[in-house]
């Protein structure tokens, strides 16, 4: 306690007051002026609490520092109060200081702890937070709000969290807080949204109940876990992703333990090569994987040759489910997981390869083989032209044995004129990467005679290095012999087309002319210069037709035959005359090497044509007038036979019962033929005269049985529904006399059927009845006119009718049986 006047000077004190600030005795310390006892610091806001003092008449817990006499600074809490006279005014002052040092080194430390505990916080990326029920509150941590991106300091509550709670998990994070509220324990991952990005934290809490379950508080912490999610999720890509190289590289890979030999894993390629799923190969021996051994211990020889040796390769065999034996090369190494150390074999399949180099090593033995045995000389060279070796056939034409032929130069049996002209730069050509096209040179034999020989040459190569070359050389001794033959040939042909009144020509692929005979320099009036200067056939060729020229020698080039076409020919003075051409293409050795042709001048058949021309216009019209006659004639005639048959029947009324009504009859009958006679002209007058179409089959046949059958005592059968065929209004005709030859003369004829039979390249139309049928040996004679019991020209016109239409048409049925009429329609 220490007392002071209005002054601030110390006036009394206490035992506490000198022991607090190291006084010896109340008079070292009255006097004094109070605020030297104030830290210097702290002196301006005593002065204010002073005032405050004076004009409220106290103060309360106001901390400040005091000095001792040591110069110690003392931490005090202190409150006043006015001390007054008896007439109340203010006479002074009374002051409680408590020392407070031990509480402010509490502070002190629990404010370092808050510190160090934010940093840990903060390092950690965990804050904490603590839930005031009485406030309804969230009391945050530095660290969460830090996490949060949340102004320190600002008011929160569990509905403003759960704001920043992703949209996506503040269903399953408000689950999980109201099963915490009855007692669950919380313990969660969500995502939250800071400033627009997405946050990974974790949270736990532990929430304070009461006895009866009533919530107290709580405490809990949020740690930022989103650098930890990317780890995971970047962790689990890479291991994805070595995953699938390991399941998806070629070669089989088996990892087995080196103590135990038991496979532990291996990848898809691995269970392909054996055969075998994963779980048949884990935790099995690796020994599974080879064929079966003398000693069954746990490892295979190659496993234990390679704990032995620890080679880079293996060549071995594998089993396969299936028993088939696999070759393999193997790439061991060994690698350590935890405490263990695992052997990893990388198998590569080489059976086909083995397989190949079996094949390849047959190959070369079927290879030499067959040089040996070729009918072509095969020599070798090296790069100074030197024999290394050659087969039999070159030592057959040759004449050398083996011994004196290898190391002899190419040159010494080959004529200098051709070497010199053929050879010299055969070098350079073929090691400039050249593919020399097949030559021909003379060969001297050991006896000194010549033989022609076709080479073919090529490089030998060891590697990428040019080691020699390889000469395939053919006798051509005959074919030279045949070539003399064919000059002497072409020579003649030349001398046999001189002599024709035609235009003969050759020309090459691209339609250049290289040889014309005499008469094309009559026809187009080119000079035999000019020709050989490289004439094209285009320019033989009128404008109109040259496109058309160039399809057909596009067609021969490429081994067609257009077959012969006209065109208009142009002479050199542009005169034009028409002109046919018949031309092929020239083979050498299966190849088209150009076209010869043959040029007609149509000029003088284009005059034939047209006098034709004039000629069959005048029969038309001849024709015309004659079938006018013949209607006129048919036409009146008809009257006058009508008038004939009219007396003949009142001839036959009078003569009742009379010798003369036989004759009268006789002339009735004679009339009907007449009748049928005029029917038979106006029919073959009709004969090629329509344009031909598709005509219905049936539908001719039906309205023909309907025109010629008036009862119901003959059936037909038309089995023709939807068949069609090229003629014309003459085929229901066709069908109407046949019918009516079956209905006179067949006898007893009480069923017709048509039908047909399609074949691939014709149709036959087969009509039958059946009546009494025709005898074999008038099978031919019914056809031709004028036979028969009737008319004579009933199947007469219906032969006529087919030949028209392109048709055959045969009697095939059988006596007794019926008559039938095959008719054959080509259809192609």
């Amino acid at each position: 306690m220490i007392v002071t006047d209005v002054h601030g000077n110390i006036t009394d004190c206490n035992m506490e007051a000198l022991n607090l600030l190291e006084f010896p005795s109340k008079a070292a310390i009255l006097g004094k002026d109070y605020y030297d006892l104030i830290v210097t610091e702290d002196q301006p806001k005593v002065r204010e609490s002073i005032k405050e003092l004076f004009k409220n008449g106290s103060i309360n817990r106001f901390e400040c520092s005091l000095v001792n006499s040591s110069g110690l600074e003392i931490p005090v809490e202190y409150s006043a109060n006015i001390l007054r006279d008896s007439h109340g005014n203010p006479v002074g002052a009374i002051g409680l200081a408590r020392n407070i040092s031990e509480r402010k080194k509490a502070e002190d430390a629990l404010r370092q702890s808050q510190i160090d505990l934010n940093r840990a916080q903060a390092v950690a990326k965990t804050g904490s937070w603590r839930l005031d029920i009485q406030h309804d509150v969230l009391l945050w941590s530095d660290e969460t709000y830090r996490i949060f991106g949340v102004p320190k300091g600002t008011p929160m509550t569990y509905e403003a969290f759960l704001k920043f709670v992703h949209p996506e998990d503040r269903v399953y994070v408000d689950q999980n807080w109201q099963a915490a509220l009855s007692g669950k324990p919380y313990d969660i991952e969500h995502k939250i949204i800071v400033n627009g990005n997405v946050k990974w934290i974790q949270e736990k809490a532990e929430l304070e109940f009461s006895e009866n379950g009533i919530l107290l508080g709580g405490f809990g912490t949020a740690q930022d876990i989103t650098d930890l999610k990317k780890m995971e999720r970047e962790l689990k890509n890479s291991e994805e992703k070595y995953r699938k190289q390991f399941e998806e590289v070629l070669d089989a890979v088996f990892l087995a333990d080196s103590e135990t030999g038991v496979l532990v894993d291996c990848n898809r390629a691995a269970t392909e090569l054996v055969g075998r799923e994963k779980p048949e190969l884990i935790g099995q021996l690796q020994r599974i994987l080879h064929p079966e051994e003398d000693d069954l211990g746990k490892f295979s020889k190659v496993f234990a040759d390679f704990l032995k040796t620890r080679p880079d390769f293996l060549e071995s065999q594998i089993v396969t489910k299936n028993g088939e034996i696999r070759d393999v090369i193997i790439r061991a190494s060994s690698f350590k997981l935890g405490k263990k150390t695992l052997i990893q074999g990388i198998f590569r399949d080489v059976t086909e390869q083995k397989r190949m180099e079996r094949d390849l090593q047959q190959s070369e033995e079927k290879y030499r083989s067959m040089i040996e045995q070729a009918p072509d000389a095969i020599f070798t060279f090296d790069l100074n032209g030197t024999v290394t070796s050659c087969n039999q056939a070159g030592l057959t034409v040759t004449g050398y044995p083996e011994r004196e032929l290898v190391g002899k130069a190419f040159a010494e049996f080959v004529s200098f004129v051709d070497s010199s002209k053929e050879l010299f730069g055969l070098y350079n050509f073929l090691f400039d990467g050249g593919v020399p096209e097949p030559f021909e040179v003379s060969f001297l034999t050991k006896s000194g005679d010549t033989f022609f020989g076709e080479v073919h040459t090529s490089l030998l190569k060891q590697g990428d290095k040019i080691a020699g070359f390889q000469a395939i050389v053919r006798d051509i001794t005959e074919r030279k012999k045949a070539e003399d033959a064919l000059r002497e040939s072409e020579k003649r042909f030349r001398e046999l087309s001189e002599m024709l009144p035609e235009v003969v020509f050759e020309a090459d692929s691209r339609g250049v002319i290289t040889f014309v005979n005499h008469e094309a320099y009559t026809k187009f009036g080119y000079s035999e210069e000019e020709f050989s200067k490289g004439l094209t056939t285009l320019q033989m060729i009128a404008a109109e037709d040259q496109k058309r020229v160039q399809k057909n020698f596009h067609k021969l080039v490429s081994g067609k035959e257009p077959g012969p076409n006209e065109y208009l020919a142009l002479r050199k003075d542009g005169s034009t005359f028409p002109m046919i051409i018949n031309s092929t293409p020239v083979l050498r050795d299966g190849k088209v090497v150009g076209i010869r042709g043959v040029m007609v001048d149509l000029t003088e058949h284009m005059k034939t044509e047209k006098a034709l021309k004039e000629t069959l216009t005048k029969m038309e019209a001849l024709n015309e007038k004659l079938s006018v006659v013949g209607k006129l004639t048919r036409h009146d005639t008809r009257n006058k036979l009508s008038v004939i048959l009219n007396n003949v029947y009142l001839a036959k009324q009078q003569l009742p019962d009379s010798r003369a009504t036989d004759y009268l009859e006789e002339i009735e009958s004679a009339v009907d033929q007449i009748e049928k006679i005029f029917e038979f002209s106006r029919m073959y007058q009709r004969l090629g005269t329509e344009n031909l179409s598709d005509v219905d089959v049936k539908k001719s046949l039906d309205e023909a049985f309907m025109l010629a059958c008036r009862s119901n005592q003959v059936e037909l059968g038309n089995e023709c529904e939807g068949l069609t065929v090229k003629a014309d209004s003459l085929l229901r005709q066709l069908f109407y006399n046949l019918i009516d030859n079956s209905l006179k003369h067949g006898e007893k004829v009480t069923k017709i059927r048509v039908y047909c039979k399609k074949e691939p390249d014709k149709l036959q139309l087969i009509y039958e009845d059946d009546g009494v049928g025709i005898a074999d040996d008038e099978k031919q004679l019914i056809f031709n006119e004028g036979y028969g019991k009737g008319t004579g020209y009933g199947l007469y016109l219906i032969q006529k009718t087919c030949e028209v239409y392109g048709w055959s048409i045969r009697e095939t049925g059988e006596l007794g049986k019926g008559a039938q009429f095959t008719i054959t329609v080509e259809t192609t």
